[in-house]
């Protein structure tokens, strides 16, 4: 049902052979980091060091890169003289990655008994330093991270730690808390479970697409709120179902949860009332894509990637006599979201957005109530995150050639952690109140499994084969006013000042209207907006010597995703890369070429650099059929109607 940009953050989900479940991350390159020029590597017996200028914190400061765990563990008591301030947040934020809490606090514990700290004895001027410096440590990892004492050993082994700084420490405060028995917090989920799947589908008409926004944002910002950003960490998050099953990320988890919760709504909105016509489900996109501005003007890119990568999918983007239908402002608006959306370089856009958002100009249409002046925070897609610190993961080594711990891969998982962290403190800028009727209504939707969907979809608009040459635009409705006034039978009778949601789903006129006589079914954006006060009538227009004027009305033409329209088409490209196939939509023209395609395939694929004639472009037909296209074909005039699947394949002979 999802692209696999969305599919590689299901929960839990199984992948069928060759698909293996993970973020695809084709558009980013990690390498690791070249070495400073201005740092000069220092090796001792159990540790490697480089010598930092005076950016890095106080003059000529030693930043640890690699060491075994209990020179790491050792250094959390050294690393504030030596000029590492770094090294205590990073290593409480990365660590679990390769340690437990309990081998820390070990650790901790053992080298404060040989450094005589933990006897009677007056204080070494070694002790002394290292009971300085656990006094800021232990605090703050209880403060910060009090998951990591929750079971008895940890507890009890803190105690023993606060016991070296005295009674009077700020750490009793803390460990007095975790041993009061506490009833812990709910994990972060829906509010409502799962539903029962009985709430109609169509009435997403019935909200303000404002309101649907807030909504959304607030349990985002719930839920972002909540996570914990060492659980994105690559290592932890690619393992999350070999490493305890359900229990592990649970804080990812959840948020992944509601991210396929939102698309599912909009495919399963998108797809009720089967005995809708195209111009009435034209307004469901409508209504979606109106949610996704006003999610944009709030900041949620969340929510605005779940909508459009639903929108995006197979079974709602085939349906293309309904997209026709939908209003230029509405297509205008979708292509934008769509490109702030795309993956291409590594999701640059929407990073971008996320670092200068407040500079960024207003949204084409404001919502009503002056949204600039609401208080907003930013709730970012989490997949741009999971996919960098998977991919560092894979670019970087755990260990260096000693086996030790490699903590320079640690400094810069960090980085990303940081940025998370403080997108979390803009996130509690929001002020929204909760809607429990629209929440009841998003969890009681039945989620529809992919085949469903696409039946459905084909249920709505069977497949057949498209034209086999451009269609043409659809002729313009061209409205003129008369000199003289209109008589009463043709004056419009249903005004849309108003409308009202169910008067887009009911049935059909009997009777054939005129063309004064029949309305055009009202934008979403007209429903969204507050209704306009009541005007006094005004007087009949008095008759005008001067020539009739023409107004234009252009009645939506073409494909749904290009002004072009019949000129253009989307396909959807598979490419088997090392991780598993995975398909890219694609836009083609009618003047390109299979070259052209080719290269356009393999940049969306982040597979570019000037190798397009290595591969073989092939049409997938049903019955396991395959039509391989020659350079000089046209692909959008050759490419036979039966299908908008094709294979990206190395030239060369294929195995059988």
């Amino acid at each position: 049902m999802f692209p696999r940009a969305l599919r590689a953050l299901l929960e839990g989900a199984r992948t069928p052979p060759g698909r293996e479940e993970g973020v695809v991350l084709s558009s980013y390159r990690a390498n690791p980091p070249e070495s400073d020029p201005q740092q000069t590597e220092l090796r001792e017996a159990d540790a490697l060091f480089s010598a930092a200028p005076q950016r890095y914190g106080a003059p000529h400061g030693r930043l640890l890169r690699a060491a075994p765990l209990p020179r790491l563990t050792q250094h959390l008591l050294e690393s504030s003289k030596m000029g590492d301030g770094a090294f205590v947040p990073t290593f409480l934020s990365t660590f679990r990655a390769f340690a437990r809490p309990h081998d820390v606090l070990r650790l901790l514990l053992a080298r404060m008994e040989e450094l005589g700290g933990l006897s009677g004895d007056p204080d070494t001027p070694a002790a002394a330093e290292a009971k300085r410096a656990l006094a800021e440590l232990l605090p703050r990892w209880l403060q910060d991270y009090p998951e990591d004492f929750g079971d008895a050993a940890a507890v009890g082994l803190a105690e023993r730690l606060g016991a070296v700084l005295g009674p009077d420490a700020a750490v009793g405060q803390w460990l007095r808390e975790l041993r009061d028995p506490t009833v812990p917090p709910d994990p972060p989920g829906d509010p409502y479970g799962d539903g029962d799947g009985d709430a109609d589908p169509l009435e997403i008409l019935s909200f303000q697409a404002q309101e649907v926004a807030e909504q959304l944002t607030l349990t985002e910002a719930e839920l972002f709120l909540r996570l914990r950003p060492y659980e994105c960490l690559g290592s932890l998050w690619s393992q999350r179902d070999k490493k305890g099953g359900h229990g592990g990320c649970p804080s990812v988890r959840a948020t992944v949860r509601h991210f396929n919760r939102v698309a599912a709504a909009v495919v399963t909105s998108c797809l009720g009332g089967a005995g809708l016509r195209p111009p009435q489900r034209a307004r469901l996109l409508e209504k979606w894509i109106r949610v996704a501005q006003e999610c944009r003007a709030l900041r949620n890119f969340s929510s605005l990637c779940a909508i459009i990568s639903a929108l995006q999918s197979n079974p709602i983007h085939r349906l293309r006599h309904s997209w026709g239908e939908i209003s230029r402002d509405a297509q205008r608006s979708y292509e934008e979201l769509s490109a702030l959306c795309s993956e291409q370089n590594n999701f640059s856009a929407s990073r971008r957005l996320l670092l200068d958002a407040p500079q960024d100009p207003p949204p084409r249409r404001q919502p009503h109530g002056a949204a600039e002046q609401r208080p907003m925070g930013v709730v970012p897609y989490l997949g741009t995150f999971l996919r960098d610190l998977v991919m560092l993961d894979a670019a970087m080594k755990d260990e260096v050639e000693d086996g030790w711990i490699n903590f320079e891969k640690r400094r810069k998982e960090f980085e990303v952690l940081a940025q998370l962290s403080a997108l979390q403190s803009s996130c509690r800028s929001y002020r929204l109140q909760p809607q429990p009727h629209f929440q009841r209504w998003l969890w009681g939707l039945r989620v529809l499994p992919e085949g469903h969907s696409h039946t459905l979809s084909c249920a709505i608009e069977p497949p057949g084969p498209p034209p086999l040459s451009p269609r043409p635009p659809r002729p313009t409705l061209v409205i003129t006013h008369c000199t003289d006034p209109l008589p009463p039978e043709v004056t419009p009778t249903v005004p849309w000042e108003r409308p009202c949601p169910a008067a887009l789903l009911g049935a059909p006129p009997r009777e054939t209207p005129t063309l004064a006589q029949r309305p055009k079914w009202p934008s979403v954006s007209s429903l969204d907006a507050p209704p306009p006060p009541a005007a006094p009538p005004a007087p009949p227009p008095a008759p005008s010597l001067s020539p009739p004027r023409c107004h234009r009305r252009s009645a939506s033409c073409g494909a749904a995703l290009s002004p072009s329209g019949s000129d253009c088409r989307i396909v959807r490209v598979r490419m088997e890369l090392h991780n598993g196939s995975l398909y890219k939509s694609i836009l083609i023209t009618s003047q390109e070429k299979t070259p052209a395609v080719v290269t356009k395939a393999l940049e969306k694929h982040g597979q570019g650099g000037g190798s397009a004639p290595q591969f073989q472009l092939v049409q997938l037909l049903p019955d396991h059929r395959e039509l391989p296209l020659p350079p000089s074909a046209n692909v959008f005039y050759a490419m036979s109607g039966q299908s908008c699947d094709f294979a990206l394949r190395p030239r060369g002979p294929q195995p059988q």
